[in-house]
């Protein structure tokens, strides 16, 4: 085998392999990835290099009773996150205020994205929306989402 063949082979594994972990990352993490929108007309200069995606990762458990909702959303304050549930579908929306630690120097790497979010989960099941307990402590939102009573099937008559 020449030198030139193992080079292509080498090359051809090492393409393969980038593209594998690519899709991976990307399989993993499509459903968090959730754009953020800038919420002044006249963003300042570190506004504008800030990144406008950014992950909500989540998890949602379903045990017999509940549905228990896990979404990692740092840097708010609790009065900035709006939960809402209709039609099963849980919709998770706020804001992420861009606060400016330092008036001097300059930002080599900036990958916090800030503004306004919403990011929508189907849920599972149907749930009963009344009676929803929801928590944010040390960045992490946990809803503990009571499921609702499936009906009982019943015969309809025919006449």
């Amino acid at each position: 085998m020449s030198t030139l063949t193992n080079i292509q082979n080498s090359l051809g594994n090492m393409l393969h392999s980038i593209s594998d972990g690519w899709q991976h990352l990307y399989q993993r993490c499509k459903g968090a990835l959730t754009h953020f929108e800038t919420s002044d007309e006249h963003p300042t200069d570190k506004e504008q290099q800030r990144l406008s995606w950014g992950l909500l990762n989540t998890d949602i458990v379903d045990n017999e009773k509940n549905l228990i909702v896990t979404m990692e959303v740092p840097g708010l304050d609790k009065s900035d996150i709006n939960v809402d549930v209709q039609n099963n579908m849980l919709t998770i929306s706020g804001i992420k205020r861009f606060k400016q630690e330092h008036d001097k120097g300059q930002y080599h790497i900036m990958e916090c994205a800030y503004g306004r979010f919403q990011r929508s989960l189907m849920l599972p099941t149907s749930v009963n929306r009344d009676n929803i307990d929801a928590h944010y402590k040390n960045g992490v939102l946990r809803l503990v989402i009571p499921k609702q009573k499936p009906t009982e099937k019943i015969q309809i008559q025919i006449n």
